[in-house]
């Protein structure tokens, strides 16, 4: 149980991450 809650932990803080550089890139790209 601990180690599944971990884990959906980290896939969740992973995908926040991914979606964040993907808005960071996302705004370069237009103000270039």
């Amino acid at each position: 149980m601990m180690m599944m809650m971990m884990m959906m932990m980290m896939m969740m803080m992973m995908m926040m991450m991914m979606m964040m550089m993907m808005m960071i890139m996302i705004v370069l790209i237009k103000y270039q």
